[in-house]
């Protein structure tokens, strides 16, 4: 008697359990789901080039800054960001800050694109003298 009874409280709660089950594979699904995204997330985010100190990016703009330097034609943002594997943008940012520390100025490509040349004061911090 005391196993039929057993099976009988078993039974009743069996469609609750049931739910409970089906209510956390749902949720084992969902956590499964948000944690791949996750790792894509953060693959790409270990894929992308780390934000340069400001001393990599002084770095950067003498470099550029000596490629126009060995380059005296008028040269486009496109150019310099291919030349150094980098977005426009980047080159763009390290142009402008060299635009506004006098070191460049603002020229004509031959194609009559919009391009930047070295000014003497640029001229002079390559070689020593700025």
């Amino acid at each position: 008697m005391g196993s039929g009874c057993n099976r009988i409280n078993l039974r009743f709660f069996e469609p609750a359990m049931n739910d409970e089950i089906k209510q956390l594979k749902d949720r084992i699904a969902e956590l499964e789901r948000k944690n791949a995204e996750l790792v894509r997330e953060n693959a790409a985010l270990k894929a992308k080039p780390q934000k340069e100190t400001k001393q990599g990016s002084f770095d950067k703009g003498r470099e550029i800054l000596h490629y126009f330097f060995d380059n005296p034609q008028a040269m486009t943002a496109s150019q310099v960001a291919s030349r150094f594997s980098v977005t426009q943008s980047i080159a763009q940012y390290h142009i402008e800050n060299l635009v506004t520390g006098g070191f460049l100025s603002v020229g004509r490509t031959s194609g009559n694109a919009t391009g930047y040349v070295i000014t003497p004061s640029g001229r002079a911090v390559i070689l020593g003298a700025g």
